[in-house]
């Protein structure tokens, strides 16, 4: 290409933990120039047509029950458009339709690869008091979650917990939601901390 004189653009995607750590290397340093795009929570309807579209386009259909349950699962989170929609594809190849059976066996597939393929990236990035914040959230089953009692729950002090709570909402792990209170960024890392699956 550049011996044709071409133009050559480079595109990617990634979590902004990677993308960080991506653009900082010493060896890269040639996409510090790079443009970043971050991207934003879809729509529900946004969603369902990320999930719908390429199924007609490929000549099968999914049924509504099916089709909401897929939304509800993405919680608009982009990757997890991609995650779930492959798994949908994948369910039952053969059918033309894609039913709600497919659609709970594709969800808990998809939630099951987020695990691997999404929240460990993101908990590996951040310090051991970032993530002691996070399982604090995820202890107390509340969404969105008191940023006080997450506080009297690590025994930290105010700006303790408040730099805290900035370097993962800087992080895009978790956002604001109201007065003193945060929700996660990202759907089912509350259920993975609480759980560990």
């Amino acid at each position: 290409c550049f011996r044709q004189g071409l133009e050559v653009a480079f595109v990617a995607a990634g979590l902004p933990s990677a993308v960080s750590n991506l653009l900082n290397d010493e060896v890269l340093t040639y996409l510090r120039r790079a443009r970043r795009f971050p991207l934003r929570g879809l729509a529900r309807h946004e969603v369902g047509r990320a999930i719908r579209q390429p199924i007609l386009d490929a000549g099968r259909s999914i049924d509504g029950p099916a089709l909401d349950l897929a939304i509800e699962t993405v919680k608009g989170y982009p990757f997890l458009v991609q995650m779930v929609g492959a798994e949908l594809w994948e369910a039952d190849p053969l059918t033309a339709e894609i039913n709600v059976e497919q659609a709970r066996l594709a969800v808990s597939r998809a939630v099951a690869s987020a695990g691997e393929l999404l929240f460990t990236p993101v908990l590996k990035g951040l310090s051991p008091g970032e993530e002691l914040f996070l399982k604090a959230m995820a202890a107390l089953g509340e969404d969105p979650a008191p940023v006080g009692e997450i506080q009297r729950s690590l025994g930290q002090s105010t700006s303790q917990t408040a730099q805290l709570r900035r370097r993962l909402i800087a992080a895009e792990v978790i956002e604001p939601a109201g007065r003193g209170r945060v929700t996660f960024a990202i759907p089912g890392l509350g259920a993975h901390l609480t759980t560990g699956s």
